[in-house]
């Protein structure tokens, strides 16, 4: 009887010694699992920052660009080129009729 009594007492024990193990295992699981999400978190925030500083930069950059195209632009003279002043084949006047009128260049 004692022998009985003895080795159920030493398996239950050992019963709640495996169960302890694998709550701490659980435990140790998602304690785990939650470091690698920060670790994620902090990484991704860490990139989402350096594409927005080479997004700033490079509209700096296009900025910048477009300001000194400009200045070489405004530098250049534009000189209409001189058109032939045309003639109209007509003396003015009021006509009796309809007439076609020509310009002459």
């Amino acid at each position: 009887m004692r022998k009985q009594l003895f080795f159920v007492l030493a398996l239950s024990l050992s019963f709640a010694a495996g169960i302890a193990a694998a709550q701490d295992a659980a435990q140790q699981a998602a304690q785990a699992a939650q470091h690698a999400n920060q670790m994620a978190t902090q990484q991704m925030q860490a990139d989402h920052a350096e594409a927005m500083r080479q997004a700033q930069l490079a509209s700096q950059q296009a900025s910048q660009q477009a300001q000194q195209n400009a200045a070489k632009n405004t530098n250049t003279l534009y000189v209409p080129l001189a058109a032939a002043r045309p003639s109209i084949s007509l003396k003015s006047g009021e006509y009796s009729s309809p007439v076609t009128v020509r310009l002459k260049t």
